[in-house]
């Protein structure tokens, strides 16, 4: 409450604050794994405290409405209708839950929880008007601010991971980063969608430096970026990050400098012998011709024309700073994408994860059983639910569902029929790493037929176990049982000072088809020490987090334009299709051409939705809202909602 407060007060005393605040809080303040918070969580709270405050300081001043321009006015009221219709549906689609605020996504609240994301746009909508009518640039640069304060510290998370978990150099492994968003204990796509709309915004950072100092952070922040991006491992990363930032660099070379045919050509010459350079070195490394060659090179392309972009715009020191920076980016892709890389091996399988992906996607299309549902959709947040009636072989790996008793208990359950999904979704709850000795755990169980239950405690980000202590516990139908057992395996491990590791409780049910009640669970550390909250299930799922490991199929449909016309329908994937479309548009309308920030703002756009033809967006609720927000902004400047735009500033001296 404290909190929520003083953000208050702050937006209220500075309007224009939240601009900067949302998304530099947005990769970091979500607690999920620790608070089990699934449908709400702090970054809910930063974004009410805003909008509370915003519309009580428009009510206070009484300031006169101003009228919204007609195609503002027409996309807010199409976007609210089709937020209401599929809320509505959602809710009548799910069946009631007794697990309170702390609901799967197969339940009511995760209507709410994918819903949320256009609710808070909505609701933000009138004080970005306002701040546009202020200064357009100024908002502009306000968000600019905000957005490189969170890609610098999702870059430093990223570089925290890796070098906690993998080794910052080891790309070996079968790891990918995931940062701050939790969303991802079910797999998805939080990170790709968030890097590929920030990106822009830190070349925007390098385009407008005008002194060696702030040059040099800007680049400092691009080479962080790319790391992270790179460490991703993912192709619709790479796709989606390049592709715009190479649309940039030519809209950039054309807007100011004019379209010198020569210069343009020779440019263009460069490049392609600097990425057939790098194809080649990357096809020698992994002996084969393909896909990775090509979109390694892509990245080198996009890295050299920005940063020699950037050198000719200005002073000549940003001419060897230019250079330097692509032969730094050049020695980090092929270092990344070098000799036995992860990533080697998913180039080699993207055929046949492509077919995978087809075929998911025809299921997908199949829940559109009815001309209702083709129309409005099948509810918001139903699509977990809706894909795992289809058939066994779409079944969930397991599920974690509270029972309020007597005794209040969980209910855990392994895959319903398939034995290859057993133990793939655990309940998880942080602990206290201890360097010592071994864990102890005590089970209080019930199961009407024999199983097997996987308890460890293993050093975890959020997926990916390094190190763990672990044991497995037979179970018999044999009435309440209590289970005492010392967890197997070598001490754990606490990492750098700068990047410790985290240990993280997790169960597992081994056995198709079988429920176990657990009624109480407790974990001592080797001195004997209770690590446990909520350890009997008094308070629901508070402090419990479930997560999922390499199968993801149910949660999401990996198409943004899928999961729009699934869940939302023809109407929704209109409402939305306009939004995007209209805010795409922007560096091309007239005010939009003066606009010195519209084609990076546009890049970013067209990144998300590069990343939405092979992921899914709006199930990310955070990055959602981000990618809505500046589709707002985008929408509503090219609409002509702000001052008239002023004239582009002088390129410094």
């Amino acid at each position: 409450m404290l909190g929520f407060g003083t953000i208050a007060l702050v937006a209220a005393r500075w309007p224009q604050a939240w601009l900067t605040l949302l998304p530099a809080a947005l990769p970091w303040l979500d607690f999920a794994p620790w608070t089990g918070w699934v449908a709400v969580g702090e970054f809910d709270l930063l974004v009410l405290a805003a909008i509370a405050a915003g519309h009580a300081r428009l009510a206070w001043r009484d300031e006169p409405a101003s009228r919204w321009p007609k195609p503002v006015t027409g996309i807010a009221a199409l976007l609210a209708l089709t937020l209401a219709i599929g809320i509505a549906r959602g809710v009548l689609d799910a069946t009631p839950s007794t697990s309170g605020w702390f609901q799967s996504y197969l339940d009511p609240l995760n209507t709410w929880r994918v819903a949320k994301s256009l609710a808070w746009t909505l609701l933000l909508l009138p004080l970005l008007l306002r701040a546009l009518r202020d200064s357009a640039d100024a908002t502009y640069e306000r968000i600019a601010r905000g957005m490189l304060i969170g890609l610098a510290l999702v870059a430093f998370a990223v570089l925290r991971e890796r070098v906690a978990y993998p080794g910052w150099l080891d790309f070996t492994k079968p790891y990918r980063t995931v940062a701050w968003f939790w969303e991802m204990h079910v797999g998805g796509a939080a990170i790709d969608a968030y890097v590929a709309l920030a990106t822009p915004f830190a070349a925007w950072a390098l385009w407008h430096a005008t002194t060696p100092w702030r040059w040099s952070c800007a680049a400092l922040l691009a080479l962080l970026v790319l790391y992270a991006g790179l460490t991703t491992f993912s192709r619709g990363v790479y796709l989606a990050v390049g592709a715009p930032l190479a649309w940039l660099g030519l809209w950039l070379s054309h807007g100011h400098f004019g379209l010198d045919l020569r210069r343009w050509m020779l440019r263009v010459a460069l490049a392609l012998i600097a990425a057939a350079l790098l194809a080649a070195v990357v096809a020698w490394i992994e002996d084969r011709y393909g896909l990775s060659g090509v979109i390694a090179a892509l990245v080198l392309q996009v890295g050299v024309w920005l940063a020699w972009t950037a050198s000719e715009r200005t002073r000549r020191w940003r001419r060897g700073a230019g250079l330097a920076l692509a032969a730094t980016l050049l020695v980090e892709v092929v270092v990344v994408l070098g000799a036995g890389s992860f990533m080697l091996s998913r180039f080699a399988s993207s055929e046949h994860d492509f077919d995978n992906r087809v075929a998911h996607w025809k299921s997908g299309i199949g829940l559109i059983a009815t001309p209702v549902d083709g129309l409005i959709g099948i509810g918001i947040g139903r699509l977990p639910a809706h894909y795992v009636r289809t058939g066994p072989r779409h079944e969930l790996s397991g599920s974690a569902r509270y029972d309020p008793g007597p005794p209040p208990a969980v209910l855990l359950a392994g895959a319903p029929t398939s034995p290859r999904l057993t133990g793939l979704m655990r309940l998880t709850q942080r602990v206290p790493l201890a360097t010592t000795g071994h864990y102890r755990a005590t089970l209080v169980t019930h199961v009407d037929k024999p199983a097997v239950i996987g308890i460890a405690v293993c050093e975890t980000h959020l997926i990916y176990a390094r190190a763990c202590q672990d044991n497995d516990i037979q179970l018999l139908p044999d009435g309440p049982a209590r289970r005492d057992v010392v967890l197997e395996g070598d001490p754990l491990t606490r990492g750098p000072a700068w990047a410790p590791r985290e240990a993280v409780l997790a169960l597992a049910v081994l056995t198709p088809g079988v429920d176990v009640r657990l009624e109480r669970i407790s974990l001592q550390a080797p001195d004997g020490r209770e690590l446990l909250a909520n350890g009997d299930f008094a308070a629901g799922l508070a402090h419990w987090f479930p997560s999922a490991v390499y199968y993801y199929l149910p949660w999401h449909i990996d198409n943004l334009l899928l999961e729009v016309l699934i869940e939302r329908g023809a109407l929704g994937l209109v409402a939305l299709g306009l939004l995007a479309g209209g805010a795409a548009w922007l560096p091309f309308s007239a005010g939009g051409r003066a606009r010195t920030w519209a084609p990076f703002l546009a890049a970013s756009l067209y990144g998300v939705l590069l990343v939405g033809l092979v992921s899914s967006v709006m199930d990310a609720p955070r990055v959602a809202l981000l990618a809505l927000l500046l589709a707002c902004l985008g929408y509503t400047a090219a609409a002509g909602s702000g001052r008239p735009p002023t004239a582009s500033p002088a390129a410094p001296a």
